[in-house]
């Protein structure tokens, strides 16, 4: 019979080397010491005697009853077709994306018009508030009347414009 290694062992049985080892510890498997980086040898015949005795309580079982073969989980695989269906949807909504960002990216230079606009609109206010602000104090230090009344005018009708508009 020819020896077989940990990891060969592991192939063959479709039983990780874990626990392999595990059932080596648990002394239901023969084995004999390996040499350099090989850690076991196990024979055929006992590893096919372990199989038939203790297999049923190592090999891991789907619910078909199949063992698991290798450490591939086939359901995360999917068909060639399947794939290329899937690649020529994302092309095709990325084109339908682009499409739509070429239709709609004009429209931010107009919104940053509207928008310095509007930025200028309320700078033009805040200095005509300003000017008038000065205005008053030059005016309570004098206490002028006549220029009071002007000041309330003025400033009711810059707040009346910036309502309007």
């Amino acid at each position: 019979m020819r020896k077989l290694t940990l990891y060969q062992a592991a192939k063959y049985s479709k039983i990780s080397r874990y626990k392999l080892e595990q059932a080596i510890k648990q002394g239901l498997l023969n084995i004999q010491e390996g040499k350099g980086n090989i850690k076991y040898f196990i024979n055929e015949k006992d590893l096919k005697e372990f199989l038939d005795d203790h297999g049923d309580q190592f090999i891991k079982h789907n619910f078909n009853g199949e063992s698991s073969g290798s450490g591939i989980d086939n359901s995360s695989v999917i068909s060639k077709d399947l794939h290329d269906q899937m690649m020529r949807e994302k092309e095709r909504i990325i084109r339908l994306l682009e499409f739509q960002n070429e239709k709609y990216f004009p429209l931010i230079p107009d919104s940053e018009k509207i928008t310095l606009h509007i930025t200028q609109k309320y700078t033009n206010q805040l200095n005509q508030l300003q000017e008038l602000f000065n205005k008053a104090l030059n005016i309570a230090a004098s206490e002028e009347r006549d220029s009071k009344e002007k000041l309330r005018e003025q400033a009711d009708k810059i707040f009346s414009d910036s309502i309007n508009s």
